[in-house]
């Protein structure tokens, strides 16, 4: 194993750091409107103009380091949700582009932007989905979580906000800063540990399994 192997994240951020690099404002244009909040950061819509006066959008995730985190913790996080997010390729699963700083030196991820918002959103505008829609969602849900643990990867924070939408329907599963990759290349199997995700939600779904169980 070379140190690049090893510690991925030291290749990473020397690449980040290259002044040959286009800048972020260069490459996917002005952040502008806020479409996202959490304990990461800030996630907003960055605006590039492209020929015909016309304009491509980008989601722009905001790193925020957390006052526990020293600067190598907080490096090694973020490397390790980019190299799993960006090793992922399939419709239900959002496009993650790029890893660079902003001017300001503060990290940033750069998405495919899904401009439907996510399934919590949704839920609270109709107050419920009906049962085509909710099928066609579940399905997609299903898919996405198939091709991870296929490839190894479990996400540990699935939950409607973590699930966007676009115009179309399509529903991508997002946010991967409590992934983990339980299978390596062709090692065995690795248990992860800890609880990770909404307190709530565990004893929410710990209630339904229960209840399932029951009938």
């Amino acid at each position: 194993y070379t140190a690049e192997t090893l510690f991925p994240y030291t290749t990473l951020f020397r690449s980040i750091h290259s002044n040959v690099s286009p800048s972020l404002v260069e490459k996917y244009g002005s952040r502008r409107e806020i479409i996202g909040r959490g304990a990461f950061g800030l996630v907003r819509v960055s605006h590039k103009a492209i020929k015909g006066g016309k304009e491509q959008l980008f989601a722009v995730k905001e790193f925020c380091r957390e006052s526990t985190d020293d600067e190598e913790g907080f490096r090694r996080r973020l490397t390790e949700e980019y190299n799993i997010s960006s090793s992922l390729s399939h419709p239900n699963i959002i496009r993650t582009l790029e890893l660079m700083h902003d001017v300001r030196g503060g990290l940033c991820e750069v998405m495919e932007l899904c401009a439907a918002g996510d399934l919590h959103r949704l839920l609270l505008e109709t107050g419920k989905l009906d049962f085509t829609e909710a099928d066609c969602f579940f399905k997609q849900l299903l898919c996405g979580i198939k091709y991870m643990h296929d490839m190894g990867i479990v996400h540990r924070d699935l939950k409607p906000e973590n699930l966007v939408l676009t115009t179309r329907g399509a529903l991508k599963i997002t946010d991967f800063g409590n992934g983990e990759r339980f299978r390596i290349a062709e090692l065995e199997d690795q248990m992860v540990g800890g609880v990770r995700g909404s307190s709530q939600i565990g004893r929410a779904s710990c209630r339904e399994r229960v209840s399932l169980q029951c009938r």
